[in-house]
């Protein structure tokens, strides 16, 4: 099972995090993978080429990944059919492709049979059911269709007469690919669980090097959102879950092997393989790498990374943020300034173990209870740091806080901080002072605010900020840029700050060959356009209708009053 890998590792594997909250109330969801990896009397071994074949061979040929629908697939309605074919199975698989290398193999694979009892006989590397195999043979919740299967070979109960079952014939098998990928679309009892998008594990390796040949992978239709901003999330999941059945499995890493083919863990002379503990499963305990998480339940804990030291996404991780998640919420910037984020350090409901606790002071929180203080997230071992979030109400998304998709951009009446999201859009930081919108008759202020999403342009050596009709110069790192801009009836008001020129636009500066200025440049006080709002001639106007109102009134009390006194 030998796979080199042309991609780093910190990208290869990921949790899938969102925190979802509407308006004010927060509430933090949390997707947890639990992969449910095979045993080890369920999977099945398929005749390879041999061994000593396969490593004298160069490790210089990309995967090939065979898809084979089943009709479950086919039943999705147009619009998720359409996103799952087009869109994000080639993305998911093309990305595998490319991303591991392997030694060529000229084997037509052909799948073994299931057999329906767990005990089995090997002869010549080929797996014989006793008596009789399965009438199916099922990989996850698909039926692998006769041509991919070799003939059902069976033994006796003691392991003689063993050979083809007379009018069992073998499949022409699947040439030319190295891995076939058997794929569903049912709502499983498991779809329902941990608000599961999909899942999947292998279910047959190869004899020679022990490689994963088939596999599974079952996508939850009610979870499968065709909104834009769900697409990166769905994408990410997909790629995850493709992982687990290619080899980062609790019931494979017993089977790795170094670049030169050998195993890195001792195998059995009777039979080639790691020795098997009952308890504990093909583990090798004292193993040098990278840390595997050692929380959750069966499923998450050994069979992801420690996800305190590799997070999410392909995006670089920011692994500290000591901004307590509390009303008024304040927002960040993710890293690479792509998504408005929230910083995920709330106040537990207990003391946190002390290998957990990392503060000493936390600002605005009381001396003495920082041992409650730790991120959302456990796995993490409760190490506070900036996440993406959704909005949503009842449930459903509203919008995401991913900059560049216009599907997030707040509705017209709610859009306080004047944000615009599209693909130019890039998240910014504001001051510590909350936006406000004023009237002529009235002031509000919204409950949350931090960073926003807007528009940009890299002109004459500078970074410009674009905010409704206007453009902002920044002149320099730090500067606070002061928004005064009526917009609805409203005037809004607030503050964004510059970040270095470099950080934005040094890269589409280099392509123009062009460069920042040095940034040392005070802004002329004529600089920026302020909007004022014009209350006077309304105020004016109100007064003299009331002014009416109040002498129409008393000349009739005064009619009225003449009246009764003539009577």
């Amino acid at each position: 099972m030998m796979l080199n890998v042309k991609w780093k590792c910190s990208s290869l594997i990921c949790f899938v995090v969102i925190i979802n909250f509407f308006i004010i109330k927060s509430t933090c969801e949390h997707r947890l993978c639990n992969h449910v990896y095979p045993k080890h009397y369920e999977i099945l071994y398929t005749k390879g080429e041999p061994e000593h074949n396969i490593r004298k061979r160069s490790i210089d040929q990309s995967l090939r990944i065979l898809l084979y629908y089943d009709q479950s697939v086919y039943r999705l309605d147009e619009e998720r059919f359409k996103l799952i074919n087009n869109t994000i199975l080639p993305e998911a698989v093309t990305f595998w492709e490319k991303a591991l290398l392997l030694r060529r193999s000229e084997t037509v694979i052909r799948l073994t049979r299931k057999c329906s009892d767990s005990q089995i006989f090997v002869k010549d590397g080929r797996t014989h059911c006793i008596d009789t195999c399965n009438e199916k043979t099922m990989c996850g919740e698909v039926e692998v269709p006769d041509d991919h299967l070799d003939a059902c070979r069976t033994c006796n109960s003691t392991g003689q007469n063993c050979g083809v079952v007379e009018g069992s014939n073998v499949g022409p098998g699947i040439p030319n690919f190295d891995f076939v990928f058997y794929i569903s679309a049912m709502q499983t009892e498991r779809c329902n669980k941990s608000l599961t998008v999909a899942y999947a594990a292998h279910c047959q390796q190869e004899s020679g090097l022990d490689r994963p040949i088939a596999g599974h992978a079952n996508l939850c239709p009610n979870s499968i959102s065709t909104k834009r901003q769900e697409l990166e999330i769905l994408l990410s999941t997909v790629k995850h879950e493709i992982l687990h059945a290619l080899g980062f499995s609790v019931s494979l890493y017993a089977f790795y092997r170094e670049p030169n083919g050998k195993p890195l863990t001792e195998r059995s002379p009777e039979t080639g393989k790691p020795p098997l503990n009952e308890t504990s499963g093909y583990m090798k305990r004292e193993v040098k790498g990278a840390e595997l998480e050692d929380q959750g339940e069966e499923g998450t804990a050994l069979t992801h990374w420690e996800k305190r030291i590799l997070e999410v996404r392909e995006v670089p991780f920011i692994p500290f943020c000591n901004k307590v998640k509390q009303d008024p919420l304040q927002t960040e910037c993710t890293n690479d300034r792509s998504s408005v984020a929230l910083c995920n350090l709330v106040k537990h409901n207990f003391e946190l173990p002390k290998i957990y606790q990392n503060f000493d002071y936390i600002q605005y929180v009381e001396s003495g209870t920082e041992g409650f203080y730790g991120g959302s997230i456990f796995l993490a071992d409760y190490c506070p740091y900036i996440q993406e979030f959704t909005w949503r109400s009842k449930n459903v998304v509203v919008r995401g806080s991913h900059c560049q998709y216009l599907e997030n951009n707040p509705k017209p009446g709610k859009n306080f901080a004047l944000e615009k999201y599209g693909e130019n859009s890039r998240c910014f930081e504001h001051t510590n002072q909350m936006w406000e919108e004023r009237s002529c008759r009235q002031m509000r202020q919204w409950r949350h605010w931090g960073s926003g999403c807007y528009g940009y342009r890299c002109q004459n050596g500078r970074l410009h900020l674009l905010v409704e009709n206007y453009s902002y110069e920044c002149f320099h790192k730090n500067q606070e840029i002061s928004i005064r801009i009526i917009s609805d009836g409203w005037l809004h008001k607030g503050a964004i700050i510059c970040p270095p020129c470099k950080e934005i636009c040094e890269e589409e500066f280099a392509a123009r060959n062009e460069t920042c200025k040095l940034g040392d440049e005070s802004p002329p006080s004529t600089a920026y356009s302020r909007d004022e709002l014009q209350c006077g001639s309304f105020v004016a106007k109100e007064s003299r209708f009331l002014l009416l109102v109040i002498v129409f009134f008393c000349k009739f009390y005064l009619s009225i009053k003449s009246l009764s006194l003539i009577r």
